[in-house]
C-alpha cells in the first residue's frame, strides 16, 4: 500500500526521514498493513535536541490515532490517544533520556497497547478500545528537529515485517514515496 501523510511535508535529510511542516496538525503518516495487532518500530538515529518523534497505530485520520513518542525538550516518553482533537495520555510519562540509535516500538495485542525502547518495556500495559480493528500503522512527529530511520511494521503472528523494512540507503518506494510527497491509501 502507498503512504497516507496528510498535512505534512516528509523528506529525505541526511539519509532518514524528517518532517518539515512543524506544529501542523500533529503529523503523522502511516501504511496499511492488513492487521490491528501489529509491532511498529522506528529507530532514532540521534538523540535530538528538541522536539517530539515517534511511532503511530491504529490511524483512520490524522485525529484519530494512538502514538507513542520521545521528547527531547524534556526527556519524556508517552502514549497519546488523538479522537478527533481531543488528546488523552495513555499510561503514564517516562523519564527516558535517549541515546543514538535506540529504538521506538510501539505494539498493539486486542486492547492491549505496550511501548517499549530498545526492545525493554517502557509503558504498559494499557488497554483501550480506541480503533482496535484499524490497520493503519506508521510515524508521528511534532516539531521539526530531528529524524527517523529503519521504519517497520512487523504483525506478530506471521513473525516477521509485512511491508519491506525501510532505513538505511535501503529506504527504497517506502520513504522515498512519503518524502516526495506522493499520497495515497
Amino acid at each position: 500500500s502507498a503512504w497516507s501523510a496528510p498535512a505534512a511535508n516528509f523528506q529525505i535529510v541526511s539519509n532518514a526521514l524528517k518532517e518539515l511542516s512543524g506544529d501542523v496538525n500533529n503529523p503523522v503518516a502511516w501504511l496499511d498493513c492488513g492487521s490491528a495487532d501489529a509491532d511498529i518500530r522506528a529507530t532514532m538515529p540521534a538523540a535530538g535536541t528538541a522536539g517530539r518523534r515517534g511511532v503511530s497505530g491504529r490511524a483512520s485520520d490524522a485525529t484519530h490515532v494512538i502514538f507513542f513518542y520521545y521528547d527531547a525538550s524534556v526527556n519524556e516518553l508517552r502514549i497519546f490517544k488523538n479522537n478527533g482533537g481531543s488528546f488523552t495520555q495513555l499510561g503514564s510519562t517516562v523519564a527516558h533520556t535517549a541515546s543514538a540509535n535506540d529504538v521506538l516500538k510501539l505494539s498493539f495485542s486486542g486492547d492491549t497497547i505496550n511501548a517499549y525502547v530498545n526492545d525493554v518495556l517502557k509503558i504498559g500495559p494499557e488497554t483501550d478500545s480506541f480503533n482496535n480493528t484499524v490497520t493503519n500503522h506508521g510515524v508521528y512527529w511534532r516539531d521539526n528537529n530531528d529524524t527517523l530511520d529503519d521504519f517497520s511494521i512487523t504483525v506478530p503472528s506471521v513473525g516477521q515485517p509485512t511491508v519491506k523494512r525501510m532505513g538505511g540507503v535501503q529506504f527504497g518506494p517506502g520513504f522515498a514515496q512519503l518524502a516526495s510527497g506522493i499520497k495515497g491509501g
